[in-house]
């Protein structure tokens, strides 16, 4: 067995101890596609996508031909997202509805392998990886009696390739960040979302976070740290090993976060 099998392997059966230990109700379902963008609504924030491919059981396979719409993350830039754009998109509990991932992404060699050049939403549901075989997890923390009362992220880039490359950002509710590890600069910015960590055991569906994540290659940047406005509202990559991390972590959330 390889290590990138095993590696899969294992954070699947992670997985799988988590939904048993937290109850499979407590759980829902992600649907996770990568398509092209065929109508954006900005006033109703709505974002339409044409799949081409679904992830499901450890791999992309091919996907129902039928368009999916769903409200963007908060913090998304709908500018970004303009018609024709190929896109990795994941909602929870139904295919679309809600996105809580929507990544704009480039084909590598062939499709679906990519590279995400933004992230907007939740980056635990991203199965590309950032150009510099960058992963990107965090915890949140803040105010447990409110539903969408995230204050604070504590993010972690690193690289897949070599786990000892690691960069770490402490980022406050609207602060925006800049990591730059193999080549790459993340530059991330905290929209709010649920917490995730900290508060006493409440049972529900697993907590969703709201990032901005943009990609830039080159000479290195300097790291940056800027304070924003608050937002108004809250080769052949490892097949999902970074997306079961992330599913993971947001399962054993379900423990310690409120109902949406």
């Amino acid at each position: 067995m390889g290590i990138s099998s095993l590696r899969y392997r294992v954070a699947l059966a992670a997985l799988v101890l988590l939904l048993l230990a937290t109850g499979a109700s407590a759980i829902e379902r992600p649907f996770i596609y990568q398509g092209t963008v065929e109508r954006v609504d900005e006033a109703a924030r709505n974002v339409t996508i044409l799949p081409f491919a679904e992830y499901a059981g450890g791999a992309w396979t091919g996907a129902e031909n039928r368009s999916l719409t769903g409200t963007a993350p908060a913090g998304a830039d709908l500018a970004a997202l303009r018609t024709g754009t190929t896109v990795e998109a994941a909602s929870l509990g139904v295919p679309g509805g809600r996105w809580t991932l929507l990544a704009p992404v480039v084909s590598l060699s062939s499709r679906p392998v990519a590279l995400a050049t933004a992230l907007y939403g939740d980056p635990a549901f991203l199965v590309s990886r950032f150009p510099g075989e960058l992963q990107v997890q965090y915890t949140t923390s803040g105010d447990c009696a409110n539903t969408s009362g995230a204050r604070s992220a504590n993010v972690t880039v690193a690289a897949e390739a070599d786990p000892g490359q690691v960069r770490t950002l402490a980022l406050q509710l609207g602060e925006e960040q800049t990591a730059t590890l193999n080549g790459t600069a993340l530059r991330v910015r905290f929209n709010g979302g649920q917490v995730s960590s900290g508060c006493p055991p409440v049972a529900g569906p697993q907590p969703v976070a709201d990032f901005t994540i943009l990609a830039s290659t080159g000479a290195p940047a300097t790291p940056t740290v800027a304070r924003t406005s608050e937002p108004d509202a809250p080769g052949e990559e490892t097949p999902g090993f970074s997306a079961l991390l992330g599913l993971a972590a947001v399962a054993g959330g379900a423990l310690v976060a409120r109902r949406r």
